[in-house]
């Protein structure tokens, strides 16, 4: 699993460094795969679960890094992948919309 991390700028080695000790017990094998993507957002590989992740951070203190977010998709096309994903939640975001519609005092009826 790639994980991305957000830091202060010049930060993101510290950030790296600190996440990768922290999850080192449960993945000796974590590495940094770009220090800086951008200023302050960096890129690792992990093979821990998103859970294990969470669990690990959530007790720990925070010096350098500010986010860990679990990467679930990659791609080289992102429009595809938003269609794609769209298509195989159609009917979970119509249900939504509908739900919201009657919580709101009107109901519409799409097919």
């Amino acid at each position: 699993m790639k994980v991305l991390l957000t830091s202060a700028q010049n930060k993101e080695e510290k950030a790296i460094e600190e996440v990768i000790s922290l999850i080192f017990q449960k993945d000796p094998n974590a590495r940094p795969l770009e220090k800086t993507i951008k200023p302050g957002l960096s890129l690792i590989e992990a093979s821990i679960s998103k859970e294990e992740l969470a669990y690990i951070l959530k007790n720990s203190n925070r010096t350098y890094f500010i986010k860990v977010i679990p990467v679930d998709i990659e791609t080289e096309n992102y429009e595809e992948s938003i269609k794609e994903w769209i298509s195989l939640n159609w009917i979970k975001l119509k249900t939504k919309a509908l739900l919201l519609d009657v919580i709101q005092g009107s109901v519409k009826a799409e097919v």
